[in-house]
This record gives structure tokens, sequence and C-alpha cells, in this order.
């Protein structure tokens, strides 16, 4: 999708925020179509970011050259991380799940495991096995903790929804001494452009 729009990327009389609308109308709609059951593991995550931040220095038009981090990227265009973005989806479907009655199959779905042992050759990780990882990290310690948390939509979306991978002593403070950097480098970045094109 993204290089059948390499037309719209490359016109100069779209703005930023438009083609940024574009890409994630168009681009992200597609890639991340039923991304809350995919598994997940180390080789796909950096794929997946690669190939966001690739396209996002294309719509910028940011070459080799210039050495942008893919902090300052995902900064100038309001974008975070794939692999967040799948979280944060994943975690939005658990919490239908969790509201939903407990005879509901998706509901047993969390906690069911089946008969007998898995084949030799099996992959280790697998979609419970990530969500169950996440959920300690969010610091439910079970399902039923977790199903009461949900009943409750503002307090389950404030503790999934906000940077819930990213907790800590002191998280907000590096938070946002890592925005003030960004723009710092960003203006020294587009004072750089306006000297190379004038």
């Amino acid at each position: 999708v993204f290089c059948n729009l390499k037309n719209i990327w490359k016109n100069s009389q779209l703005s930023i925020n438009t083609k940024l609308r574009i890409f994630r109308s168009s681009v992200l709609a597609v890639l991340l179509y039923g991304c809350e059951t995919w598994r997940m593991i180390k080789s796909d995550e950096t794929k997946l970011n690669v190939f966001l931040h690739k396209c996002l220095r294309r719509i910028l038009k940011i070459y080799w050259p210039m050495k942008v981090t893919n902090e300052e990227i995902r900064f100038k265009t309001n974008m975070e991380e794939i692999t967040q973005q799948i979280k944060r989806r994943r975690w939005k479907l658990i919490g239908h799940v969790l509201r939903k009655s407990v005879n509901e199959n998706t509901r047993i779905a969390l906690t069911w495991t089946p008969e007998g042992r898995r084949k030799r050759g099996r992959p280790k990780e697998t979609w419970r096995r990530t969500v169950e990882r996440e959920r300690g990290e969010l610091g439910f310690k079970g399902w039923a903790e977790a199903g009461s948390c949900a009943k409750d939509r503002e307090a389950w979306r404030e503790r999934t929804q906000g940077p819930i991978f990213l907790r800590g002593k002191g998280h907000d403070d590096d938070i946002i001494s890592a925005l003030n950097r960004c723009k710092r480098k960003w203006q020294k970045f587009n004072s750089f452009i306006h000297i190379e094109t004038s």
C-alpha cells in the first residue's frame, strides 16, 4: 500500500500533516488489521518498527546523510512505535472480552487450557503467554483482578491505554526531558535544512 502511494509521498504540494493522515488511514489501518490476535516475537516487533521508521523518513524526506534518530522522527510526527500501538489495541480488545459474561467462549478462552501436550518443535511464544506477561507488567495478579478493573471503563483505559510498559519512579520527568531534547534537536535540524535550501 505504501509503495502504491509513492506519488503522494513525493508530492510537494501536500503538507506533512496531510501525508501523515493518509499514512495512518491507508497504510497503518491495513498493516495493523487484526493485530490484536497476533503472536508477537522479538523479530516481528523489530521488522514492524523498522518499516514504520522507513516510511516516516520517506514522508519527511529525511535521507541517510542526515543524522536524525528514530525518537526525533516519532516526536515530529506525534507517533509511537508500532509495537506500542499493537499492545494498546490488544488490551482494548481484552477489556471488551473481560466485560462479557463468564459463559462466553471468548471469556473462557483466556483461562482455558487444552488437554494434552504440544508437539515437538512448537513455537515457545504464544498469544496467551504474551498477554499473561503483559498482564503482570500492568500489575494484575490474575484475570479475576483484571476483570474487576475492566468493569470500570475509565479506570481500565487509564491503566492500559497510557504509557503502560514504561512505568516507574521518575518516569514522567524522563518523558519531559526526552521530549525537550527532541524538540531542541529538531529545531537544529530545521535550521540546517533552511540553510541548505537557501
